[in-house]
């Protein structure tokens, strides 16, 4: 190769580059010369000759590329001249500051040369003497300045070392991961300590002698050292692939640095060692007298010494040694306590003087703050209150500033601290919510969320000092100052709320309307967040922080009183009050009750503890005052002319807090009112004379009623009161049993619903319509139990007589609340002219408000109101199955009224099949099937494309209804519609096809136990195990209890009842199963867990459905025709694809998916229910074809996979099965819960079809990288080698006739086990094969 002429050609097309005529060509031309082979003596050439910098960058990167390109034809010899030459290249142009760029990329092509040769026998080391050497030896004799440059060449060369070897950072090189995990690994183990060691002492030796180019290289080093992902351990190299990463620590969620694992123990005596930080201490505090930073140069040093320290403040808990309380208490405190107080000397010195800090962030230099509050955050985080306030007094004694001192008033750290914070707090207000300078607000959340975490944990046990992290707040502060600094910070937080309601009511922000509307739901989870945070500093001192809140929401109201007396509504008075309220009573809800999601709600604890301790008399006295506080409004409310005072969205946040405030204090349920004080038990959970809990009941109800009556048209707020409030008082049996007996407003309520009063018809949503009957119903449970109570002081016939009465009044109750609704639509089903009804609004939005009303109260309700109720409820539904047949028939083309009944047919077999006697059990799955039958005939032609153009546009719009954009037409909108309401009915559909299937749990409990016909409407289906009990048809397996008879019933009850009637649906459903609608139900399902929106219920539906009746009626399915089984499996094969991360779906999934669940696979995202469906269905098909094989069967050879282009016809069925489930283990980053998942449907195929998995093995093993084909072989092997144990007791333990078979069949009879320990033991071997073979397969 003539290398004048190719450097000539690389400078000329440099210049050309520059012109815009021909800057294509020659990029093409540069492009070209980077990518060709044999390029590396050129690019040497270029670097020692060529006069033009870019020309040495372009030979500079195309070297990078041909060091990883053509690595092989090197050898060992090439690579070590290659490094010499570019370590003494980059030193002989150490000074060079017009090299930088070309420095920078040679930097990066030394550490890629270095990680290429690193697991070679003493490469290692030889890289590290090499760098020695080339770095400060020879340049020590030129000059200083030469020695100088020299060193910063090695560390860059060092930082780019650390970054190319973490796994996380790490370059494309084209080799099996194991490879970046074993580098990263040594690294890690025995040389990483040495690297932060040499910065160390480097940066040190720098800072003394003012040079300050290397000390900002120095710490630049320490933060990439700092920022190593440790999680994958030195003593285990290999990646944990089976493992999901880690969890983002607590205490990040404002604004902190998420980091990487943190080093544990073993580097200890380097990071906490005195000489480590102070260098960097006593370098900030040079450079922040003023003008010591001016240049740019020194600006980027603080910057970096900064994150450095940021960094340290992020170290975990692993690192500290487990030392004592009494080495933790005693003056220093151990060596947490020096670590402390090095850091804090850094921090406290950047927010000295709070009100200069926060200035200068308001003038542009926001740094110091922000990084303050990080590393504020951090050690609150990990870090006892009662050390960070020791070693911050220490950090402000040892100071001794003037700034400090005044800024803490005197007080220590805690004093500064919350000076710094109220600062902030009133910075944060002279900005808009909205506002694009966003350090006030992110500094504020930090720091108040600081304050959290310490009030949290700081509590009164020896030991406190000694968690790593808290789990809660264990009762008041115990830190002397600590409660008043968090209530003065609390009090700073409320002022600066209701300066932000002014500005608010002002009418500021209005132009970011629109863009507060896109993100509302965000906002007001932040919002919900931060007063929680806010809650738990009121908490720490309630005696202090509830009056100021029930003072602040008195004065609010008597400003809105004296703006309504005066005319005024409407005006800036009226306005700034209500926004007062509407956030004043939030943040009482949230001070006095926790949210209690998944949880019983109690008292939250440091309220329950404070009024134990010595303060409780004047705790209690707190929560009580800002409990009647909040109690005003409601009774404000219910004045006459409220409506026209108090505005919808006020009353809003009035409902929601008294749902939450109610959930915990209002008649709790016994156990819970255990933790309350005895004077909020006789105030709120107790009835009879001097109890205004009654009256509160009452009152909240008739706050309800208002709530839907007065404030026509807003769905907001009735949504609140009908899904919020109204199913708080309707879940516990105390209050249900008060608002029955004592509650007048309650009665109304049912009395208006039952009578279909327009204000609660017309004016409701059906939706909430369906609320409201539910929690109606609901309260029933309010009632004396209707079962008799064994006594020794009543007869048995006096209990019965008990027992009959409560069931007459439940009964009674039931019939009133739903009697009319009932009696309606049986009426509109038997009129006359019902086909010329159909085509009126007004009639189908009645019929569809009354459907939702049995749906919710006929089903809903009285699931939770008990046996008595649900009794009730099914004597009115079985004289509506005729009428709804009919409504079907008639109102079919109407998409609201075909899917609200398929939903109600759902509600009633999910709510109901599981209680019912056999013969009224047929009579319902009667007209399930009759159902499905019209519903097949009439609309189920026009909804599958319906269907997957809405959730198309549900997967795109991100579950936003299709349609409610402004952009679209009238025509387009309208379609939009249509099809979203198809899709709904599919997934009704569905949902009824699932419930169905219930019926099979209580015939397994008829065969297992005898029930047969005698189950009676009122008892409770029993907990069976449907696992593998089932046959080839998925028949309950009863014959081990002796119980023939009830086995053959059950048998047969289930041949004929719900596999006919979901193999029925199925026929119903499969057609409409477009791969458009299947890749955009998992794209739907996809983000977020897959549960939000049409598409995510649909795809958790369909797929639970299809695993379901694949793994319990494995024989049905199979005998399905082949159209249907191919749409079948192809569902299933896009569930599966689910665990499959979308570049590995995309990049490497192949075989025989067919076009649907190749498209579903690369746009869905992880769904554990999707994939453990699919999965489970696919483990049914496959124990079913080896069962069937066993006992002279032909399994599913009937059936063939889908082609790759969708349809039929695509090869045997076995291979394709073995190849899909290895390549969902193989190509994603699922954990051994799939994995294992996986190997439930692999055993079973490697036993019946050995050829399979053979044929496949040898594919691997022949596409792997030559390097490692023999540990893929090997791994392999593993997977199938006999194991002696389960080959012993298969052999002794399986029959003569299954090994006889399976000799036949051509199985290894020494692991024919399928048996719990042999499935265990195969699931444990495939686990350890699919960690190795994805770290030896994958390419980086």
């Amino acid at each position: 190769m003539d290398l004048d002429a190719a450097q000539a050609a690389v400078e000329r097309a440099c210049e050309e580059f520059r012109s815009p005529a021909t800057a294509a060509a020659a990029s093409s031309t540069l492009l070209a010369f980077r990518s060709a082979p044999g390029v590396l003596q050129v690019c040497r050439h270029i670097l020692d000759r060529s006069p033009s910098l870019d020309a040495r960058f372009h030979a500079a990167a195309a070297l990078r590329e041909a060091v990883v390109r053509d690595w092989a034809t090197l050898g060992p010899d090439g690579r070590a001249g290659l490094r010499a030459y570019l370590l003494s290249y980059l030193v002989a142009h150490a000074e060079d500051p017009g090299m930088a760029i070309v420095r920078s990329t040679l930097v990066s092509a030394a550490a890629v040369l270095a990680k290429r040769s690193w697991l070679e026998a003493g490469e290692g080391e030889a890289f590290f003497r090499e760098l020695d050497a080339a770095t400060t030896s020879a340049p020590t004799a030129a000059s200083p300045a030469a020695a100088a440059a020299a060193r910063l060449v090695g560390i860059a060369l060092l930082e780019s070392t650390v970054g190319e070897f973490c796994v996380a950072t790490a370059s494309p090189l084209g080799l099996p991961l194991e490879h970046h995990a074993k580098c990263a690994a040594d690294l890690q183990e025995n040389y990483l300590q040495g690297i932060f060691r040499h910065a160390v002492g480097l940066g040190r030796a720098a800072a003394a002698s003012g040079d300050g180019s290397t000390a900002a290289a120095c710490l630049s080093l320490l933060a990439a050292v700092l920022a190593w992902d440790f999680r994958r351990s030195p003593t285990a190299p290999h990646p944990a692939a089976l493992r999901p990463p880690a969890a983002r620590p607590p205490g990040t969620g404002s604004g902190a640095q998420a980091p990487a694992p943190s080093a544990g123990s073993d580097w200890a005596s380097l990071l906490l060692a005195p000489d480590t930080l102070d260098w960097v201490a006593a370098l900030l505090s040079q450079l922040s007298v003023p003008g010591a930073a001016s240049s740019r140069e020194a600006r980027e040093l603080v910057d970096r010494a900064r994150a450095v320290v940021v960094a340290m403040c992020n170290l975990s808990p692993d690192v500290f040694p487990r030392e004592g309380a009494d080495a933790l208490s005693r003056p220093g405190g151990g060596v947490r306590g020096g670590y402390l107080r090095a850091v804090l000397r850094c921090v406290v010195a950047w927010v000295a003087s709070p009100r200069e800090v926060v200035a200068a962030a308001a003038a542009g230099d926001e740094a110091p703050l922000w990084e303050a509050c990080k590393a504020i955050l951090a050690l609150a985080t990990a870090h006892p209150p009662r050390m960070l306030e020791d070693a911050g007094n220490d950090v402000l004694a040892a100071a001794g500033t003037p700034a400090a001192a005044a800024a803490s008033g005197g007080g220590g750290f805690l004093a500064l601290l919350q000076a710094l914070t109220l600062e902030v707090i009133r910075a944060s207000c002279a900005y808009p919510a909205h506002s694009l300078e966003q350090w006030a607000s992110e500094c504020r959340d930090m720091l108040v969320e600081a304050w959290a975490l310490m009030v949290q944990r700081d509590s009164s046990g020896a030991n406190q000092a000694l968690l790593p992290l808290a789990v809660g707040g264990l009762g008041p502060p115990t830190l002397p100052g600590l409660a008043e600094a968090a209530a003065g910070v609390f009090s700073g937080l409320v002022e600066a709320a209701l300066t932000a309601a002014d500005r608010e009511a002002a009418g500021e922000g209005d132009d970011r309307e629109e863009v507060a509307a896109e993100n509302e739901a965000a906002e007001a989870e932040a919002e919900d967040a931060r007063m929680a945070e806010a809650a738990a500093l009121a908490r720490a001192a309630p005696a202090a922080a509830f009056p100021l809140l029930a003072a602040a929401m008195a004065a609010a109201q008597q400003q809105l009183l004296a703006a309504a007396a005066g005319g005024g509504s409407g005006g800036p008075a009226w306005a700034s009050a209500l926004e007062r309220l509407c956030w004043l009573v939030r943040m009482a809800a949230h001070a006095l009750a926790d949210s209690g999601a998944g949880e019983t709600p109690l008292m939250p604890l440091p309220l329950s503890l404070a009024a134990e301790g010595g303060g409780g008399a004047a705790a209690v006295g707190a929560v009580v005052g800002l409990t009647q506080a909040l109690l005003e409004l409601p009774a404000l409310a219910l004045r006459d002319g409220a409506s026209s005072v108090l505005s919808p969205r006020l009353m809003e946040s009035v409902v929601w807090a008294l749902a939450r405030w109610a959930d915990t204090y209002l008649f709790p349920e016994e156990a819970e009112a255990e933790g309350l004080p005895p004077a909020l038990v006789s105030a709120y959970a107790t009835r009879g004379p001097g109890s205004g809990a009654e009256s509160v009941a009452d009152g909240i109800a008739r706050l309800a009623c208002t709530c839907l009556v007065k404030y026509p048209g807003e769905f907001s707020l009735h949504a609140a009161v009908c899904t919020t409030l109204l199913p708080v008082l309707s879940r516990r049996r105390p209050l249900c049993a008060c608002l029955l007996d004592a509650s007048p407003a309650w009665n109304e309520l049912a009395g208006a619903m039952a009578s279909r009063q327009p204000a609660l018809t017309a004016g409701l949503e059906p939706k909430l319509q369906r609320w409201l009957a539910q929690c109606l119903a609901q309260a029933a449970c309010g009632f004396p139990s209707s079962t008799p109570v064994e006594s020794p002081h009543v007869g048995v016939a006096a209990a019965a007589a008990v027992a009959a009465a409560a069931a007459a009044n439940v009964s009674g109750y039931i019939n009133r609340l739903l009697g009319p609704t009932a009696a309606e639509v049986r009426s509109l089903a038997a009129r006359p002219d019902l086909a010329a009804l159909t085509s009126r609004a007004d009639v189908a939005a009645a019929l569809i408000g009354m459907l939702e009303v049995l749906r919710g109260g006929a089903c809903r309700g009285v699931a939770s109101a008990g046996p008595a109720a649900r009794v009730a409820a099914w004597g009115l539904l079985a004289e509506l199955l005729g009428p709804l047949l009919a409504l079907q028939a008639a109102f079919g083309e109407h998409p609201g009224v075909g899917g609200r009944l398929l939903k109600l047919a759902a509600a009633v077999v999910e709510h109901h099949v599981g209680y019912l006697p056999t013969d009224q059990a047929h009579m319902l799955m009667g007209w399930v099937l009759g159902l499905l039958r019209q519903y097949r005939q009439g609309r189920a032609a026009r909804v599958s494309v319906a269907a997957a153009v809405a959730a198309a546009a549900e997967a795109a719009a991100g579950g936003r209804r299709p349609g409610g954009g402004g952009g679209a037409s009238g025509a387009a909108a309208l379609a939009a519609d249509a099809a979203h309401d198809a899709a709904r009915e599919l997934k009704a559909l569905l949902e009824l096809l699932t419930h169905i299937t219930q019926r099979d749990v209580a015939l397994a409990a008829a065969a297992s136990e005898g029930w047969g016909a005698d189950s009676s409407a009122g008892s409770t289906p029993r907990s069976v195990n449907m696992g593998a009990g089932g046959g080839a048809g998925g028949t309950p397996r009863a014959a081990s209890n002796g119980n023939a008879a009830a086995a053959a019933a059950a048998a047969a009850e289930a041949d004929s009842g719900v596999a006919q009637v979901v193999l029925t649906g199925l026929d119903v459903l499969l057609p409409l199963l477009t791969p458009e609608l299947l890749a955009a139900a998992t794209a739907a399902g996809a983000g977020g867990g897959g549960g939000g929106g049409t598409g995510g219920k649909l795809a958790r539906l369909l797929f639970s459905l299809l695993g379901y009746m694949t793994e319990v009626h494995p024989a049905a399915v199979v005998a399905l025709p082949p159209p249907h089984f191919t749409t079948l499996l192809s569902c299933l094969e896009a569930g599966a694809r689910g665990a499959i991360s979308p570049p590995a779906a995309a990049g490497q999934a192949g075989g025989a998916a067919s076009g649907a669940a190749a498209g579903s696979s690369a746009a869905s995202g992880f769904d554990g229910v999707v994939v453990q469906s699919a999965l489970e269905g696919l483990a049914g098909l496959a124990k079913f074809h080896h069962q069937s094989l066993l006992n002279g069967g032909r399994g599913f050879v009937s059936q063939t996979a889908p082609a790759s282009g969708g349809g039929g016809g695509g090869g045997p069925l076995a291979p394709y099965l073995v190849s899909l489930l290895l390549e969902v283990a193989l190509l994603g980053d699922a954990g051994p819960e799939v994995v294992e998942l996986v190997g439930d449907g692999l055993l079973p195929l490697l036993q019946a079809e050995p050829a399979a998995f053979q044929g496949l093995g040898t594919a691997l093993v022949q596409n792997a990288d030559p390097r490692v084909q023999g540990q893929v072989g090997a791994a392999l092997a593993r997977l199938v080698a006999p194991d002696a144990a389960a080959a012993g007791g298969a052999a002794n333990g399986g029959g003569a006739a299954a090994v006889a078979a399976a000799a036949n069949m051509g199985l290894d009879t020494s692991v024919l086990d399928l048996g719990r320990l042999g499935r265990r033991a195969f699931k444990e071997r495939l686990c350890g094969v699919v960690a190795e073979l994805r770290g030896l397969l994958r390419v980086r």
